[in-house]
C-alpha cells in the first residue's frame, strides 16, 4: 500500500513539470534537468530475512577474514621468533662442522701416518726374513775344515827327492759334501828358509820318508783332477802339488 502512495505521489508531482516543459520548450541545446526524489522502500518479510541473512554472512566473511589474517600475523610473528631461536643451534652447527672436518683430517694424518709405519714394518720383517734365511742356509750348507800336516821330505818314484805337504779336509757343516774342487798353491819366496828347511828334512828317519813316499805314489794320481767327493764321516787326503824346494834346497 505504501508502495502505491509513493507511485501516485510520484506522478502527481511529475506531471505540472511535464506540463510546463511541454508549453515552454528549452532550447535544444539545454540539458535536461533531472530530479532526485527520496524513495523509500519498503520491503516484506522474506526480503527483510535475506536481507539479514546477507548481513550476517558478510558479516560472518569479514570476521572470517579478520581471523585468518590475524592467524596469518601471528604466524609470522612466530616464525620470525623461530627463525631468531634457531640462529644459535645453526652456529652450534656450523661450529661442530668445523671442528668435526679438524678431527677427520687429524685422523685421515695419523692413518697416513700408521701406513707408512705398516710400510716400513712390512719391509723391515721381509729384511729380517731375507737375513734369517741367509743364516739358516750358511748354517745348513757344508763347510770344510782343511787340516795341514807337517811338511817332510818324500822321494818320488825315479828318487828325486821333493817337499810335500799333507793335508787333510773335513765337512763339519750340517748338510752333505757331494763335488768339491780344492786348489792350492806353495810358493817361497825366501831361498835362505829353504836352505834352512833342507837339513831337517834329510835328517828325517828312512821309514817315515818311505811311508810318506807310499802315500804319495797312491794318490799321485789324483792331483790330475779337481772333483772329489766327501762326506760328514769320512776324509780324504788332498794331494798338493810340488814344491820348487826341491831346487831351491840342492843350489
Amino acid at each position: 500500500m505504501r508502495i502505491l502512495l509513493v507511485i501516485v505521489f510520484t506522478l502527481f508531482v511529475s506531471q505540472p513539470n511535464a506540463q510546463a516543459q511541454n508549453q515552454n520548450p528549452p532550447p535544444q541545446d539545454n540539458k535536461s534537468q533531472r530530479y532526485l526524489l527520496p524513495v523509500e522502500i519498503i520491503e516484506n518479510d522474506r526480503d527483510a530475512a535475506d536481507r539479514r541473512d546477507l548481513e550476517k554472512r558478510s558479516a560472518q566473511h569479514d570476521a572470517d577474514d579478520l581471523a585468518a589474517q590475524r592467524q596469518a600475523a601471528e604466524a609470522a610473528a612466530r616464525s620470525a621468533t623461530t627463525s631468531e631461536a634457531q640462529l644459535l643451534p645453526i652456529w652450534l652447527q656450523v661450529a661442530i662442522g668445523v671442528i668435526g672436518t679438524g678431527a677427520l683430517l687429524w685422523n685421515l694424518y695419523y692413518i697416513r701416518l700408521s701406513t707408512t709405519s705398516a710400510v716400513a714394518a712390512s719391509e723391515a720383517a721381509l729384511a729380517a726374513n731375507a737375513i734369517a734365511q741367509q743364516h739358516f742356509i750358511a748354517d745348513q750348507r757344508p763347510w770344510l775344515s782343511v787340516i795341514r800336516k807337517p811338511a817332510m821330505s818324500i822321494y818320488t818314484e825315479n828318487g828325486s827327492q821333493s817337499l810335500g805337504v799333507l793335508v787333510e779336509v773335513e765337512n763339519v757343516g750340517k748338510s752333505p759334501c757331494i763335488s768339491v774342487t780344492a786348489d792350492m798353491n806353495i810358493e817361497y819366496s825366501k831361498c835362505d828358509r829353504a836352505k834352512e828347511l833342507a837339513p831337517s828334512l834329510r835328517s828325517r828317519s828312512r821309514s817315515g820318508i818311505r811311508s810318506a813316499k807310499s802315500c804319495f805314489s797312491k794318490e799321485r794320481a789324483a792331483n790330475h783332477t779337481s772333483n772329489q767327493q766327501c762326506s760328514n764321516s769320512r776324509k780324504k787326503p788332498i794331494q798338493t802339488e810340488r814344491s820348487k824346494l826341491e831346487g831351491l834346497a840342492h843350489r
